[in-house]
């Protein structure tokens, strides 16, 4: 791998290499249904398939992220300093025989906040319930995911590393909480992220990891139009961003799909046999309530979706009711009228 050496229009140097800045998303659910013996599986292979990137260089940087309902949080970071705090850190990491030293450290370090992270989320969880049944006692026990947030999150520390880092990716795995009203509720925000991926040329991988032990048998046949939703709005950001969605129902195969479809760059997929793409037609979600609609109102100024008819667009402020009632007076002013004389 060769570093490049650049410099600005202030003078200042510019020093970038060949590595990859990779950053994992881990997204998921608070739920008691999760099998831990599942969950501990699909952790572990995360973290092997994170530490076949650090090996195929020494320039690449992970760095692992976690979403919650409740909480985002850094779970793994490399930045590459010798403060207090980090050597600190690697001290407490106890190497085991035949074991590579950073593969032990992002392993540990990895492990050690994820246990602090979801107790913290649990505890969080728990207040947040607390506190809405007694206002509403019939809420249901489920809370819209974080992915946005941390998706901004992750674009945030791509570019402030941008001058070091030539190459960057995103990876997202979502443990269980590709389903239902999870994303309709953020749908913008996250449409936004992708966007911004985008512009800054970040490719973006999703990977759907079903938690359900029941389910792995036998993947689903039909989909509801919340879970095609789901599964859509991940898709549309790969799209966007050049990157692949896989959706994975066996959890002991997880690394191998992977390995096989999110090891290549972008430029080296073609060369490979990958499964086709699926396509899915994303349902709209309307403005106001989040709601999944076939048919609905569109405002002519902004084209925000509503599933009711406003007098006013609440996106842009627009007067659609004096609008539409302008149009219909020009088109009457506008038509001539012909009257025949009486024979």
């Amino acid at each position: 791998m060769a570093t490049l050496i650049s410099n600005n229009n202030d003078g200042t140097a510019n020093i970038s290499n060949d590595g990859v800045h990779v950053v994992f998303v881990i997204d998921m659910l608070l739920k008691p249904r999760f099998d831990q013996s599942t969950l501990i599986q699909c952790l572990d292979a995360i973290l092997a398939f994170g530490n076949s990137f650090l090996m195929q260089s020494g320039y690449n940087r992970l760095t692992i992220l976690g979403s919650s309902s409740v909480k985002n949080a850094v779970l793994y970071f490399d930045d590459n300093s010798n403060d207090d705090d980090q050597q600190q850190q690697q001290d407490q990491i106890i190497i085991e025989d035949q074991q590579n030293e950073q593969f032990a450290l992002v392993t540990q370090t990895f492990r050690r906040n994820f246990l602090q992270w979801i107790q913290e989320c649990r505890n969080l969880f728990q207040q947040t319930l607390a506190t809405q049944q007694s206002q509403q006692p019939e809420i249901q026990q489920t809370l819209s995911s974080l992915l946005s947030g941390a998706l901004a999150q992750a674009l945030c520390m791509i570019h402030s590393y941008k001058n070091e880092m030539k190459h960057s990716r995103i990876l997202v795995f979502s443990l269980g909480a590709d389903h239902s009203d999870t994303y309709s509720s953020q749908y913008m925000k996250l449409i936004n992220c992708f966007f911004a991926a985008q512009k800054i040329n970040v490719l973006i991988d999703a990977c759907s990891i079903s938690m359900n032990r029941e389910t792995e048998e036998t993947a689903p046949v039909s989909a509801s139009l919340e879970d095609q939703f789901a599964a859509s709005v991940l898709q549309q950001g790969c799209d966007l961003t050049g990157g692949r969605y896989i959706r994975i129902h066996k959890v002991a195969s997880i690394l191998e799909h992977l390995f096989w479809c999110l090891t290549p760059s972008a430029t080296e997929r073609p060369q490979y046999v990958l499964p086709p793409k699926h396509e899915i037609a994303p349902p709209a979600a309307c403005f106001c309530h989040r709601k999944l609609l076939d048919i609905g109102y569109v405002c002519s100024v902004c084209l925000s979706i509503f599933c009711q008819f406003l007098p006013y667009c609440t996106t842009c402020n627009s007067n659609l009711f004096k609008s539409n009632l302008n149009q219909i007076s020009k088109l009457k002013s506008s038509s001539t009228v012909t009257v025949l004389p009486n024979e």
